[in-house]
């Protein structure tokens, strides 16, 4: 709008919405757009530069925004280069925030009590007094002859002296005889015989596993081995052998007694034996189900020292923040 005589032109700053006198847009305009093109674009002297200062503030703002979110103080990770164990870490850092990370030292620690809380296995072979029982009939069935059956015995595996066994062969009461040898067998064999009491050397306890004649395992069970003579080494066995050959032969003459015994003795052998293999497999079994262990890092919990060495853990921690 415009008024001659007097009256103050008005113009309308399309830009800002408004009516200003001409001769105040005059002085901050190079031009007032009149008639054709009244249209047209407003020209200001500073828009480039006031374009230029909102441009500048919004970086601000953003720049600033950004620097909000990081973490404040020692926490940040921001700038932090790459470390390696033993490099003195160049700052403090601290967890930002609360995070589980799986510990490579606690899970094989664990790993080994597992492994190493497995007892050993040793399988208690039953029935194997049967075995020289009946040797020793076939012997005694075999011939007649008493001159016949020395040389017959070896060829059945009796490794017993020549005199030893022929006091059984000329006893006058051969099935008595037989039956004192496979009683004391038998009750030597219900005992536990080992090769070498080292073997249990270290172990208060053991796994027992009960094998039967066909080798099938029938039973299980864990076995308390330490100063309870539930073992016997060799030395042991024969003792034993000779305990119960006195308190149970007294119907043979000393003669058969003694023979009977020796024979006994010859036929002792371990049934009472370590299985290693079935060891090994039970604690590769218990290394592998036991689960990692994780350590739980609070937010706020220092992981690095500014002027420490850094060690592997404090590299673990760092990784799973990064």
């Amino acid at each position: 709008m415009a008024h001659d005589g007097g009256v103050l032109r008005h113009v309308w700053l399309r830009d800002f919405g408004a009516f200003l006198p001409e001769s105040e847009a005059s002085g901050r305009f190079w031009s007032v757009g009149s008639g054709a093109d009244r249209g047209g674009r407003w020209r200001r002297p500073g828009r480039l530069i006031r374009d230029l200062e909102a441009v500048g503030l919004l970086v601000v703002i953003a720049v600033a925004s950004a620097l909000l979110l990081l973490p404040r103080g020692d926490d940040g990770l921001l700038g932090l280069p790459e470390l390696q164990p033993g490099e003195l870490a160049p700052r403090t850092v601290r967890s930002v925030h609360t995070f589980p990370v799986v510990d490579p030292v606690l899970t094989r620690d664990a790993r080994e009590r597992a492994r190493a809380n497995v007892l050993p296995v040793f399988d208690h072979v039953l029935g194997l007094w049967r075995t020289p029982v009946a040797r020793l009939e076939a012997v005694f069935a075999s011939v007649t002859s008493s001159v016949a059956k020395r040389p017959l015995a070896a060829h059945f595996g009796i490794e017993v002296d020549p005199r030893t066994l022929g006091a059984l062969i000329e006893s006058d009461r051969p099935s008595a005889v037989l039956d004192a040898a496979s009683m004391l067998l038998e009750a030597a064999f219900q005992r536990r015989l080992v090769s070498d009491p080292g073997l249990l050397a270290g172990h208060g306890s053991v796994t027992v596993r009960s094998i039967d004649a066909e080798g099938q395992v029938t039973g299980e069970r864990r076995l308390l081995v330490e100063g309870k003579g539930e073992v016997l080494g060799p030395n042991q066995a024969r003792a034993l052998v000779d305990t119960l050959g006195e308190e149970r032969l007294g119907h043979l003459n000393p003669r058969e007694r003694a023979a009977v015994s020796r024979v006994a003795k010859s036929f002792l052998t371990p049934n009472f034996v370590p299985n290693a293999q079935e060891t090994l497999r039970r604690r590769q079994l218990a290394w592998q189900l036991e689960k990692p262990r994780a350590v739980l890092v609070n937010q706020g919990d220092r992981i690095l020292r500014a002027g420490e060495p850094v060690t592997d853990r404090e590299l673990l921690f760092l990784n799973a923040l990064r």
